[in-house]
This record gives C-alpha cells, structure tokens and sequence, in this order.
C-alpha cells in the first residue's frame, strides 16, 4: 500500500532550464483541454490575450498541496504552510511565471458545445445566461515555477531567528526540509486535478501537459485515497473533450433527474408567448419542502372569455407533492455543496409579492453551524472532469473529502401568510442521516455523496481506482 509521503514523491517532467545558483527552476507547456470559462480580471469574463495571472495559479497550487497534507495536525500544516508558500514573517519562496499564451480563441458557449441543454451547458451555464465568452479549448501556455534551495531556506531561517531573538520571540526550527517535493507535488495534482478559471469542479478549464505525459497512476491513486479522495473512472473516450463532457453529463443526471414527464409549457419572452417542452418536476425532495414552507405552490387557472386555452392560463399543479410526505422537509442535495439557489420559473416576478398560487419566489440554502450561526461556503466536494490513465481519456468523477455543516439556513422570498422574508433553520438530519434514505434518487442512501457513488457504479459503469 503506497505511503502518504508517496504523494511527495510526484514528478512532473519539465522543460531543462537554466538554473540560477540557489534556485531550482522547472518549466511546462500546458494546453487547455475543456474550455475555460472566466480567468480576466473582471469575474466572468475572459481575457482576449489569455493572459493567465500567476496569483491564480499561486493558489490552484496552494489548495492542492492543503489537500495533500490534510493528515498533518493544525500546527504542522501552519509551520510547513509558512515554509513553502511564506507568511507575514517570510516572503514566499516560490515563484511563478506565465508566458507564451498561443492559439486563443473566444467562442460562445452554445452553439459551440450544443444547445441550452447539452451537459456543456450545465457546467457553462454562468456563461450562457451572462452571456459571457469563453476560451476554446486548445490554447497553450508556458509555466515557468521558481524556488529556493534548502541551503538557501536554512540561511534565510538563521536570520529569520536572529531578529526573533531581538524581538524576544520564539525561535523556528532550525533548519527546513526541501520543499521542492511539495511544490512539484502540488503541481501534479493541480495539472491532473485541477484546471484555470471558473467553474474547475465542473471541469471547466482543465488542462494538461502538451505532451500528455503527466498523468495519474495506481500509486497516487491509492495514495489519494488515504488522505480521503475517492476517483472513479468511466469508460474509454475518443478525446478529453468527449470524456468532460460525459461526466459533467452523468452528474448533472444524477443531480437534476428523475424527473417527471416532459410536457408543454407556455412561456412569455419579449417577443411573445410561444411553447416550449420542459421537464416535469422533480423527485428531488427540495422543491416540494419549500413549497411547503412558503405555502405557495402552482394551481390551475381557468380559461375565461373564449374557447381554448389562452397563453396566460396553466393547467398544471404543483400543490400536491410528488416526493413521500416523510421526507418533507428535506435537502439532501446540500451535501454536493453549498450555498444553492432556488428559482422557481412558475413563480411572481422579482417585484411581486409571494402568491399561495405560484410556486415560491427565489430562495437560497445556505450552511449554518450547529450553533445556528452563520457557516462558510461549502464547495463541492465533486469534480468532474477528464482523467488520463493508461494512456487513454476517460470520463472521471472525484470525491474529494468534506466536512458537511452543522444544519441549514432556508432564506429569502415571502411565505404565505405574509410574515416577511423567509428565514428558518434545519438540523443536519434534514439532509444527511435516515430521514433522507426514502428520496428516490437516493437509492436507499443516507447522503447524496453516496447515492452519487451508487448510481454512476450501477447505472453508468463507473469503477473506483483504488
């Protein structure tokens, strides 16, 4: 069984460079493989010249090498922390540079990666309702990464100590182990792992060596395990591309179907009202609660003052839910990350008030702790995105480890009666533990993590590297 200190063992081939004394130097050319989305100065937009900033690929790196050391305790994970990547005290060893930035182009999202619906859109999705450029996927840049030498850290360190000793503070290790095995660790996981941009947990921005020859294999993958990331490898695809797209695809199934049937909607836009078909309401148990706690959900209207339907009237009901009355209320959904908004498109509009006719007005979930107060932001602990093993592409779903919050903040539009904005508590049990196990998508599981791992293992033959 592989190490932890395998994972300190990663080498990425690099270019031969020119080195300076008392510095080690590597250099990379990397493609992109998915399209990137964002990665300007101003959020959400791209930059025309690709100019990709060196502060972000700084932290792509510094979030990697956290993950990779999650064993270390508090205090160890600072000190070595502080040693890599600097702190107040110290100025970082390590450089970055980017330079050489080819074959960009700006697309828009559809209909380059198909229609609204695609399982590109679902990742791009930001992009396409800002109606935001993106990068094509293909653009090449070179990475130049700098830093010390352990003679050098330990020099610095001796005069870090001498005006610790002035100061009357305490004193630092005396000497530091090389960090080049952090560093090149971090960029192996970042360039395996990660991407540039917005929107990398859904694979977005996804890169690689030009050479395709970093890559993950058994070792690391068994390592990973240890420090809780989970990988699971689907079938063999004729590129990176067909492999983001087909596990961006499979996770968008799991976490927005089984849905009802589809059937015809009519919708209202600038140009006038026009059908569409849509699908039916889902079997997930979130929409139903919160019609449930706002008192408002959709019910028929009826036709009036002519034959036939006319464009304002509905003949659909929501107000009877089609989830168990048992799992109401319920979140599981929260356990794939956190904040999430709710939109209801058969709800008033934004200036209007909440309607016991409409379906609710916009809504958002967020963490709290056990405490009830306010929690962080609870990324995604799910990556999809295109993995090379064994000299193929194949669509990949990563579990990386979480730590769920303690309970739940329902807040937003109004309720019925009227009694203000929304803003009620949940305990944890409303999205993880036996409550949830009746949810259908769930298949019996008592998180959504673990309903994931089930339906891609049974449904879409998916395996885990282990």
């Amino acid at each position: 069984m592989p190490r932890l200190d395998d994972l300190r063992q990663l080498k990425v081939p690099a270019a031969p460079t020119a080195e300076l004394p008392g510095v080690e130097k590597r250099t990379y050319r990397i493609k992109l493989i998915t399209p990137m989305f964002g990665g300007g100065v101003e959020a959400g937009q791209p930059d025309p010249s690709f100019s990709i900033r060196p502060t972000a690929i700084r932290g792509q790196l510094h979030y990697w090498w956290r993950l990779r050391n999650n064993h270390l305790s508090v205090s160890q994970l600072r000190g070595r922390e502080s040693e890599v990547f600097g702190d107040t005290e110290a100025s970082s060893p390590l450089t970055v540079r980017v330079s050489k930035c080819h074959r960009v182009k700006l697309v828009d999202p559809v209909p380059t990666y198909g229609d609204r619906f695609s399982p590109a859109a679902y990742a791009l999705f930001a992009a396409i309702e800002n109606g935001n450029k993106i990068i094509k996927e293909g653009a090449e840049f070179t990475l130049e990464v700098e830093w010390l030498k352990q003679a050098q850290l330990n020099a610095r360190r001796k005069k870090q100590n001498e005006q610790r000793a002035k100061s009357k503070q305490s004193q630092l290790p005396e000497t530091i182990d090389d960090i080049g095995p952090d560093i090149e660790g971090a960029i192996h996981l970042w360039m395996t792992l990660g991407g540039l941009g917005a929107r990398t947990r859904r694979g977005c921005g996804a890169i690689a060596s030009t050479n395709d020859d970093v890559y993950l294999d058994s070792s690391v993958v068994s390592a990973l395990r240890n420090v809780g990331v989970r990988i699971f490898l689907g079938d063999k695809c004729r590129s990176p591309l067909d492999a983001w797209k087909q596990s961006v695809g499979d996770y968008r199934e799991f976490r927005q179907t089984p849905r009802g049937a589809i059937h015809p909607k009519t919708i209202h836009t600038k140009k006038g009202a026009r059908t569409i078909n849509v699908p039916g309401r889902s079997y997930w148990p979130e929409a139903d609660s919160i019609r449930h706690i706002t008192g408002c959900s959709l019910r028929p209207t009826t036709p009036s003052g002519s034959s036939g339907v006319p464009a304002d009237a509905n003949p659909h009901d929501h107000s009877t839910p089609i989830v168990p009355s048992s799992v109401i209320p319920s979140f599981p959904r929260a356990a794939l990350g956190l904040p999430i908004n709710f939109h209801f498109s058969d709800a008033p509009g934004k200036k209007s008030s909440a309607n016991p006719n409409q379906d609710p007005k916009d809504v958002q979930l967020e963490p709290v702790l056990a405490n009830g107060d306010p929690g962080e932001r609870m990324a995604s602990p799910i990556l999809t995105r295109p993995i090379r093993w064994e000299g193929a592409w194949h669509a990949a779903i990563i579990l990386l480890p979480v730590t769920f919050p303690g309970g739940l903040r329902l807040r937003g539009g109004g309720v019925i009666p009227p009694s203000g904005d929304l803003n009620q508590r949940f305990p944890q049990s409303a999205f993880v533990g036996p409550h949830v196990r009746a949810v259908r998508p769930m298949r019996g599981k008592e998180d959504a993590i673990d309903g994931l791992v089930a339906f891609i293992t049974s449904s879409k033959r998916y395996t885990e590297q282990k």
